[in-house]
């Protein structure tokens, strides 16, 4: 304690704003305070400078990083503007078809902005990231409609195998671009579709039963998988297939494994079924390549 306080004592007098409004003053980076010739420095003037000449390009126009993430944010108010419209109309049970098909045109505008920031971003290992909770209205967001899946998966009623309708399994933003730096898996929810019904209903029939009883546990498989696919799948035209796996704990079946297929931003469930430990591991207990444990 003696010598924090020698220290803090030996540092240059610091003369913040107190006068200015705000819980911390004008002085906003009190918290994280900068002294020449004692703080390190994370990135060196010559960095810095670099960062600030930089340019990028966006649909032929060349602009620098600051006003590329104006451009975002421009997109972003585009977004929610059309959901608050879109939203004020479903509340007054009037048609909002226009208004929902721009929020998906600004979506997509929006996607292909990121994309093409992190093309240029590519060679520098940098990742441009989509900000989603920017792009929400919580005015229109209800408990009710934030807890839909786990509402409708606990009555049973977030999917019917029986069913030739497409369903949403989950209804929230899903994103795995960071995970495996593919900007190819984000979708804006996740479907289940007659396909999807009829690959699981032909293949695993075994689980026709069980998983329409444990709605829950596909949920639990999407946000909170214990194991992995190591790699994407990529199948071409086809897709990309991504398996997210949780431990169930049944005597024969103790895994329940969801296969999430990714194409042109938008996302399905491809099967899901019941697995035994050999589908993992090797009988000396290694787990096989194809898998790893999610972080």
């Amino acid at each position: 304690m003696k010598t924090t306080i020698l220290i803090l004592l030996a540092l240059p007098v610091m003369v913040l704003l107190r006068d200015c409004a705000g819980s911390t003053a004008a002085d906003c980076h009190s918290f994280y305070p900068y002294y020449e010739g004692i703080s390190e420095q994370l990135y060196s003037d010559a960095e810095l400078e670099s960062y600030a000449n930089k340019t990028v390009t966006y649909n032929g126009k060349e602009m620098s990083v600051y006003e590329a993430t104006q451009v975002q944010r421009g997109i972003e108010r585009k977004i929610r503007h059309w959901k608050r419209q879109a939203g004020a109309l479903e509340a007054a049970g009037l048609d909002n078809g226009f208004e929902t098909s721009k929020v998906k045109h600004y979506q997509g505008e929006m996607r292909d902005f990121i994309k093409q920031m992190n093309t240029q971003y590519k060679d520098e290992g940098i990742k441009w990231h989509r900000q989603y909770e920017r792009e929400q209205v919580p005015a229109f967001v209800s408990p009710e409609s934030v807890d839909r899946d786990l509402r409708l998966a606990q009555q049973g009623r977030l999917f019917d195998l029986k069913s030739k309708e497409t369903e949403t399994i989950y209804s929230k933003p899903f994103d795995l671009t960071e995970r495996y730096g593919n900007d190819r898996l984000e979708a804006e929810n996740i479907i289940l579709d007659e396909k999807g019904k009829d690959h699981i209903w032909r293949i695993h029939p075994d689980d026709r039963d069980w998983l329409p009883r444990n709605q829950d546990l596909i949920l639990k498989a999407i946000e909170n998988p214990l194991y992995i696919d190591a790699l994407p799948r990529d199948s071409g035209k086809r897709g990309i297939n991504i398996a997210q796996i949780i431990y169930i704990g049944e005597k024969e079946n103790e895994f329940l494994s969801l296969v999430i297929n990714f194409k042109k931003n938008k996302a399905k469930i491809w099967t899901m079924f019941r697995a035994n430990k050999k589908f993992l591991f090797h009988e000396d207990g290694r787990m096989k390549d194809r898998w790893m444990k999610a972080k």
